[in-house]
């Protein structure tokens, strides 16, 4: 399922200027060595070939267990005699991801 989540959003984002830029601007990375245009043209090939045992050897040279994380608990306090009128504060848009479906549905 969390294949098809990700081919279908890759196909959906094939459509939009923004996606090739982020493409283009990823391939020219100094920071990701060998990825090339194979890395999006083959990108559906390379998703369904991803086996589970990939992503666990993945898990495991990044050092993700329970062990290796860290919680930070961070409160902000406002100076004494700070005063925020009600139209300065203004709404933000929700984080990237915290839609329905979460990181891949945009």
């Amino acid at each position: 399922a969390a294949k098809r989540v990700v081919r279908n959003r890759h196909e959906q984002e094939l459509h939009t200027t923004r996606y090739w830029a982020e493409l283009m601007g990823g391939m020219q990375s100094e920071s990701i060595p060998l990825k090339g245009p194979f890395s999006f043209t083959e990108f559906v090939a390379m998703v369904d070939a991803i086996t589970t045992r990939d992503l666990q050897l993945t898990l495991e040279t990044l050092s993700l267990g329970s062990d290796s994380l860290y919680t930070a608990i961070g409160q902000t306090i406002q100076p004494e005699g700070l005063e925020i009128s009600d139209d300065v504060v203004r709404e933000q848009p929700g984080a990237i991801g915290m839609k329905r479906g979460g990181a891949l549905m945009g």
